[in-house]
């Protein structure tokens, strides 16, 4: 019985420190942990993977596989920082990502503290990324 807690214990303290820099407060709309718990909530399998990057970004993300497909996810320290890293995706008219060297269409989601990249994949994943992610914009090829 011991070793079972020591494991649950482990799981359970690794994914409340998913954020990379431990960017996590819980099951709040707005960290890692709680963007992971709403689309469990939804019905999905979600996987924590490793670090995600993106060099035109400020931070260092984290990798989900989400129903079988990659999900990066980068949280910032304030809505400001998460703006301003939005920018150097999206084009002036903020209707195109400014980005050639994906292998597929991208889609980005932004809420609050949250980037959400999701490349090519599902329709059925964006829809469930823009539901769990009320408040984002919904520009052609942003949502």
């Amino acid at each position: 019985m011991v070793l079972v807690l020591a494991v649950v214990g482990s799981r359970v303290s690794a994914e409340s420190n998913i954020a990379g820099g431990g960017v996590s407060t819980g099951a709040g709309s707005s960290d890692i942990a709680g963007l992971v718990d709403r689309l469990r909530m939804a019905g999905l399998t979600v996987t924590i993977g490793g670090e995600a990057h993106e060099n035109r970004l400020s931070v260092t993300g984290r990798s989900l596989t989400v129903d079988g497909e990659t999900v990066e996810v980068f949280a910032y320290a304030d809505i400001w920082s998460a703006e301003a890293d939005a920018a150097k995706l999206v084009a002036e008219d903020n209707s195109v990502v400014k980005v050639s060297d994906w292998i597929d269409a991208p889609h980005l989601f932004r809420n609050d503290r949250l980037l959400v990249l999701h490349i090519g994949g599902s329709s059925g994943l964006n829809a469930v990324l823009s539901s769990v992610l009320r408040n984002s914009s919904n520009a052609q090829g942003v949502h």
